[in-house]
């Protein structure tokens, strides 16, 4: 499905049960709503009205503005504005990494429709180490690096990712690497909340965050959860970044236990 939210033709999918309060599923920069959440769909659908959307840029929603708006906050802005479009005043959402990092702005600007949240992977700073080992890549590196070498050397690199990102040409996969590798070269500003208002956020959190992600070492989501006013932080050993797909059972069990725990829905 489609809804026009301000400049943007955003593609989203509605699963679960259609009379279960709303839980919004955001995904990560460079993936898309199904790649990421097809998997936990049944299990967090079961008592949940699930929505979940491509991001501006992703998948099959397109980005009219450009690079310039492939930004958390304006991820949190294009999030409110299609919930306002589907009549969501208040629900659960759950982020994985990037999904995560728009939150933070989302919980601090709308705290009337944030009731709860689940931030996977996710992050409030980019350490300097990660800015170094990422901000001179190529899109072709990253690719290559991600998702293995060209078949045929003298052929036209198309890695998997082509038949994720569709709503920008055959070029969208390139389009959308090259924004997430502009990340490393701004501020923090840019992206995230300045880190003496996340004392602000009203919201009851579950930070989950594994002991061995390569991007956001562990004492961030530890320093994040320590700025949160009401937060729950579960380190997970031996696990990497892609948590909801190493870990899809373990991330599901936390999930949604804290839901039940944390989630007053709507009326």
């Amino acid at each position: 499905m489609y809804a026009n939210v301000d400049d943007l033709t955003m593609y989203y999918e509605e699963h679960g049960a259609a009379d279960g309060p709303p839980l919004v599923l955001l995904h990560g920069f460079t993936l898309t709503g199904r790649l990421t959440w097809n998997a936990h769909l049944d299990a967090l659908g079961s008592a949940h009205h699930l929505v979940v959307p491509d991001l501006r840029g992703h998948g099959l929603t397109d980005n009219p503005a450009g690079s310039d708006a492939m930004n958390h906050h304006q991820f949190a802005r294009d999030v409110h504005a299609l919930c306002q479009q589907l009549g969501i005043e208040r629900a659960a959402f759950c982020g994985y990494s990037s999904g995560a990092m728009l939150l933070l702005n989302l919980a601090l600007e709308h705290p009337e429709l944030v009731a709860s949240a689940v931030l996977v992977s996710g992050t409030f700073t980019i350490p300097e180490q990660t800015r170094a080992d990422m901000r001179n890549m190529t899109v072709d590196e990253l690719a290559q690096s991600w998702f293995g070498p060209p078949d045929d050397p003298a052929a036209p690199y198309v890695p998997i990712s082509a038949a994720w990102h569709r709503a920008l040409g055959d070029e969208h996969w390139r389009i959308v690497l090259a924004d997430f590798l502009a990340i490393f070269s701004r501020s923090d500003a840019h992206d995230y909340p300045d880190p003496d208002r996340l004392t602000q956020i009203t919201a009851p959190v579950l930070v989950l965050h594994g002991d061995r992600d390569a991007f956001f070492p562990a004492n961030l989501p530890v320093e994040l959860y320590q700025r949160l006013p009401d937060a729950e932080l579960c380190i997970l050993p031996r696990t990497e970044h892609e948590l909801v797909e190493s870990q899809p059972e373990l991330f599901r069990w936390l999930a949604l236990d804290f839901l039940r725990r944390r989630y007053a829905p709507p009326r």
